[in-house]
């Protein structure tokens, strides 16, 4: 009895943190947006955010001490480093440049689709044909994905169609990293995982700016740095460990619930701060999107 109410208990919190979790995450477009109106640039973002939230995942490493440093095999350490080298670096680069073209409501719904993604690239890489429970999740969600878009407003189309596809790589690259994650994460845990793999994209990312010379952020005002603080934190460290202790406490199913909250919270943010708004065909498009990402979940 006792054991069972502590198991409702976990459920519970996991829920409530996994929830709470999507919604910091969705918010990180939302302060790109400010930053952007501040003047920042996408590269100097990227870089920043990455190296200030660096020194928390290791922390959080050396904190819950799943595995030695010294004792993580050669595979998937190199595993985690390319699968952050191109998500938290590649992908991330691509994600910041896009939402100087699109607004954040539509970056947050075409990166929550990634899903999709993974599924596609499992069939691929299994040679097997998805099921027709699975080929329906996925007609939904891109049916869903194009009246988001605005595919039946031409000029809409057309103005998104560039950021969007952009959106869509930077999902790509969240699909392979979470691919990468199921084969090399159970092997190392899931921190040591992150860890490495944010290590490896700020490794990308400062030589990046090294090369290009970029220096902007040196100049950047009190308010800046205020805004990207709040990225790093609310956006960035905070919402991975809430998310992360709610899989821990109610499963990762279960938890993945909460994560549907994600791209409603952007719409809704974006409407409050930034003014962002959506036609009925869009938000029409968002709902099949929501509902074909839960169904496929569900059934996969």
């Amino acid at each position: 009895m006792i054991h069972n109410q502590s198991k409702s208990r976990n459920i519970k919190i996991g829920i409530l943190l996994s929830i709470f979790g999507a919604v910091l995450l969705s918010t990180k477009g939302i302060f790109a947006k400010i930053l952007y109106a501040q003047g920042a640039d996408y590269q100097s973002v990227t870089m920043i955010r990455s190296v200030l939230s660096l020194p928390l995942f290791w922390f959080w490493f050396i904190l819950k001490q799943e595995i030695n440093i010294k004792n993580i095999p050669k595979k998937p350490f190199w595993g985690a480093f390319f699968a952050g080298y191109l998500c938290y670096y590649i992908g991330a680069m691509i994600n910041f440049y896009a939402l100087t073209l699109i607004d954040a409501n539509l970056e947050r719904l075409i990166l929550y689709s990634f899903p999709a993604i993974v599924v596609i690239l499992s069939s691929l890489i299994q040679r097997k044909i998805p099921s027709m429970i699975i080929i329906t999740s996925l007609i939904i969600i891109y049916g869903g994905l194009f009246l988001a878009i605005g595919g039946i407003n031409k000029d809409l189309f057309l103005g998104n169609i560039y950021g969007v596809s952009l959106v869509m790589l930077s999902a790509v690259s969240i699909a392979i990293y979470f691919l990468f994650n199921e084969k090399f994460g159970k092997a190392i845990g899931s921190i040591a995982f992150t860890t490495i793999a944010m290590s490896a994209a700020t490794f990308g990312l400062v030589i990046h700016l090294l090369i290009t010379n970029n220096y902007w952020w040196l100049n950047w005002t009190f308010n800046m740095w205020q805004t990207m603080f709040l990225l790093v934190i609310i956006s960035t460290t905070i919402p991975l460990f809430m998310v992360a202790e709610g899989i821990n406490k109610a499963g990762a199913e279960i938890s993945s619930i909460g994560t549907t909250v994600g791209p409603a919270s952007t719409i809704l943010i974006a409407w409050l701060v930034l003014n962002e708004t959506m036609t009925i065909d869009q938000i029409f498009g968002s709902l099949l999107i929501l509902f074909g990402v839960i169904f496929l979940q569900k059934n996969n």
